[in-house]
């Protein structure tokens, strides 16, 4: 029998509008060198059949044939490559599943990467699509690219949090034995780190992703993505949020976990849906919400997520940190964000969680 969570988060999605017909790829540019290629497909494999991860929805449509991929591109690609130097390879899943991308669609990625020029190339997968058939393949075909990094959804190594707060469908073991294959390989591992789980207080918040963020670097990781919350249409955190049981998360938020965190880590730490995407369907009848912040605050925040990312050094980082920190001209945000989260004390179990599920249908 399915689990609740599964059930409801599955009917969370129903209704999702299709991706258009002539949007097989979708590009987006997060900055002048860096840039984004999802492919139209079917969708995850573990949110189609389980109801995987409450926070998640990167869309649905259909799986390409190697030929629509191969012209797709060809001709929209290929005119978006100048000043590129690193090209992120994703689906509306996991780019690695055989249900989503076909061996002729994967063949057909490599044939077009293995004649481009540049330098880094990041396939995003589910850890569990990770294996030596694969990497192999990727190894033989992708000689001319100098740094070749797989990135996959972690999102926290806190057993609750992943499970019964995200129902993230993920065995950590499996991870850790995907990180060492890849590194076998010669490729570098890169985790995506969820900030903004539902049903825990701001405390947990800040200590589970302080301690997700250490595990995947004493796992050998080689670089972090924090993904902050961001409250999609068509998923069941939505409709938490509908209810009034879940609240857009402090910008703030993603500030403390970074002061919390061994200076030697932030050279290697990015961010990816911090408030810089408005949507991801074609119209703007579904917006999402992104993380909160006053009017005051923002710009000095946005300023520090650019200023920090276009930054690589660990001990500036740490300056622009702590100078976001101690700037008297921002406002009372963050001191109230920590009189929250040093004076909460919020229980609870699988049993709350599935009692406050039901009453959101």
């Amino acid at each position: 029998m399915m689990d609740l969570i599964n059930q409801k988060n599955i009917a969370a999605h129903l209704g999702r509008p299709l991706t258009s017909e002539n949007k097989k790829i979708t590009l987006w540019k997060p900055s002048p060198r860096f840039l984004h290629c999802c492919i139209e497909s079917q969708g995850c494999r573990f949110s189609r059949s389980y109801g995987s991860c409450i926070m998640c929805d990167y869309g649905v449509g259909r799986n390409l044939t190697p030929e629509e991929l191969t012209f797709s591109l060809e001709h929209e690609l290929s005119n978006n490559l100048e000043s590129i130097t690193t090209l992120l390879v994703g689906t509306y899943g996991s780019v690695f599943d055989e249900s989503e991308i076909s061996l002729g669609c994967f063949d057909a990625i490599l044939n077009y990467l293995k004649h481009i020029k540049i330098n880094t190339v990041i396939f995003e997968t589910h850890c569990s699509t990770v294996n030596e058939k694969i990497l192999q393949k990727i190894s033989n075909s992708l000689t001319n690219i100098n740094t070749i990094i797989i990135e996959m959804g972690f999102e926290s190594s806190d057993e609750f949090v992943l499970h019964k707060c995200l129902n993230k469908k993920l065995d950590l073991n499996v991870l850790s034995e995907s990180l060492q294959l890849i590194h076998k390989y010669n490729m570098k591992a890169c985790l995506n780190v969820f900030v903004g789980a539902p049903f825990i207080d701001t405390k947990a918040q800040i200590n589970t992703s302080v301690d997700s963020i250490r595990w995947a670097f004493e796992h050998k990781a080689d670089s972090v993505v924090i993904f902050p919350a961001n409250i999609k249409p068509f998923t069941l955190m939505y409709r938490l949020y509908e209810k009034g049981y879940y609240s857009p998360i402090s910008h703030w938020l993603i500030i403390e976990i970074l002061s919390k965190l061994p200076q030697e880590y932030l050279g290697n730490i990015s961010f990816s849906w911090f408030g810089d995407r408005e949507n991801f369907y074609d119209n703007n009848n579904y917006p999402l919400v992104p993380p909160s912040s006053c009017e005051k605050c923002h710009d000095n925040i946005f300023k520090f997520y650019y200023s920090f990312m276009e930054e690589t050094d660990s001990f500036q980082r740490k300056k622009l940190l702590e100078e976001l920190i101690t700037d008297q001209d921002v406002c009372t945000c963050y001191s109230e964000l920590m009189y929250e989260a040093y004076n909460s004390n919020k229980c609870i179990n699988e049993e709350r969680i599935n009692s406050i599920i039901r009453q959101l249908y």
